[in-house]
């Protein structure tokens, strides 16, 4: 099965997440007295991809590189790093094992920490608020590198992992077993909007698909 046919799938799993082919909605809001903002407006892939490239190639991120691999320095695998991490991981130009070896140890790294669990709004009604729309570009990029980062949200070891060419998702007390058996060529990752994540647990710490 192709991978746009897994990304299509999960985002169809995970419920309430806008999903295309070359696009992906920010549609997350900020709250005033007054009104609660939501930006509407909608992050290409190639935009994506542009963000990742960007940070991979910034002295922050080739430092942390340089030190995990020479000095075995962690603080790449810091929350606040998040982000700097996953253009790592995504990236063509560094090697399997690499990727493998930081996935591994940010895995071991993240059961260290507490799980972030959601308060159930499930029969709840929703806070009464004035909504205003806007359409921030500017707005979507910085909180699109901030969900990566997002303690709460983003944890390695209660990622929903699949292997694409295996057709399976992995449970948590074997996905370390499973990396090092296998062999990686590709990784893809996908935060849920906090505002999703508070109503569905599902892939609620990150969804991370392994070619």
């Amino acid at each position: 099965m192709k991978i746009k046919t897994y990304i299509f799938t999960f985002f169809i799993l995970l419920s309430g997440i806008a999903f295309g082919q070359d696009t992906l909605l920010v549609n997350d809001f900020q709250k005033t007295d007054k009104f609660k903002y939501i930006n509407e407006y909608v992050i290409k892939q190639t935009e994506r991809d542009s963000i990742f490239n960007s940070v991979f190639s910034d002295d922050k991120t080739q430092q942390l590189l340089k030190s995990y691999t020479t000095e075995n320095n962690e603080d790449v695998l810091l929350v606040e790093n998040q982000f700097n991490l996953v253009s790592i991981l995504i990236s063509d130009l560094i090697s399997a094992e690499t990727k493998k070896s930081l996935l591994i140890n940010k895995i071991k790294f993240d059961q260290k920490r507490t799980l972030f669990i959601p308060p159930d709004y499930k029969g709840y009604p929703l806070e009464k608020q004035k909504i205003k729309k806007i359409n921030s570009k500017e707005l979507a990029i910085t909180d699109f590198i901030k969900s990566y980062n997002d303690e709460r949200f983003v944890n390695f070891s209660g990622m929903l992992m699949v292997f694409s060419r295996k057709d399976e998702i992995i449970a948590v007390d074997k996905k370390i077993d499973r990396i090092q058996k296998n062999k990686i060529k590709k990784l893809h990752f996908f935060i849920m909007p906090k505002s999703t994540a508070i109503y569905s647990k599902k892939g609620i710490y990150g969804v991370l698909i392994i070619e």
